[in-house]
């Protein structure tokens, strides 16, 4: 079985380290030379940008479409952004190609912004295209999700003085909260409507735990755990409150 991160090299960031937004500071930054193979099946020597962060041994490769959005929020320099917190998510490619819809690193914008920063992205042989930076305390900012508590059931006066080993494991099972039942790949929201969900979420500018309360109306902590219907109950809501 090949899993998705098995396509980037060891030691570097890919969107399977991202199942939440994460922010990021920026440690340095410095030049790596890749091996790329093109849509030919050519393969050829490539110059990225690749940047460290604080707290972390792993390290991230920047494309073209994060290389222009950094630029936004920092500047030309590259060494400008050099002690800067950036929040990265993971989200489908938005490049229609080989790897377009495909699960891709993003930066979604900076606790630093103070307002929401529209970026103009233009990649060669490719129409330009619009991206919306937030400023990301209110809903990119990483968060912890913790589990509510399950209450206690008595079980005292459950036991009979003269209970055998089978009815206490009996009773043991039977008290146990039944376990969920996994969503079935079928049924799961598909990229589209998370990115959709996503794109409200910064469009209407909703505070974070607006978004979790929704997200927890229908039993998720995060849109990745919604079935395909409630995704689109998920997204109408989102829309009402912008409205």
């Amino acid at each position: 079985m090949t899993l998705w991160r098995d396509f980037f090299d060891p030691g570097y960031l890919s969107p399977d380290d991202l199942e939440e937004p994460v922010t990021i500071t920026i440690e340095s930054i410095e030049q790596g030379v890749f091996e790329d193979t093109d849509e030919g099946g050519e393969v050829h020597a490539k110059r990225s940008p690749v940047v460290h962060f604080k707290g972390t041994q792993t390290v991230w490769r920047v494309n073209r479409i994060n290389e222009a959005l950094l630029e936004a929020l920092f500047g030309k320099r590259a060494e400008d952004a050099v002690g800067h917190k950036v929040t990265l998510a993971a989200e489908p490619n938005e490049v229609k190609g080989a790897f377009g819809g495909l699960p891709s690193i993003r930066v979604v914008g900076s606790p630093e912004l103070e307002k929401p920063l529209t970026v103009s992205i233009k990649l060669p042989r490719r129409r330009a295209w619009e991206r919306k930076l937030i400023p990301t305390a209110k809903v990119h900012a990483p968060l912890e999700v913790v589990p509510e508590p399950v209450p206690e059931v008595p079980t005292a006066n459950l036991q009979p003085l003269d209970e055998t080993p089978e009815e206490t494991q009996f009773l043991a099972d039977t008290l146990q909260p039944p376990e969920p039942e996994p969503t079935p790949a079928a049924l799961r929201a598909t990229a589209k409507q998370i990115k959709a969900i996503h794109d409200a979420a910064t469009q209407t500018e909703i505070v974070e735990s607006k978004y979790r309360a929704i997200l927890k109306k229908y039993g998720a902590a995060r849109a990745q755990e919604l079935t395909a219907p409630q995704a689109d109950l998920v997204l109408a809501d989102i829309r009402e409150y912008g409205s």
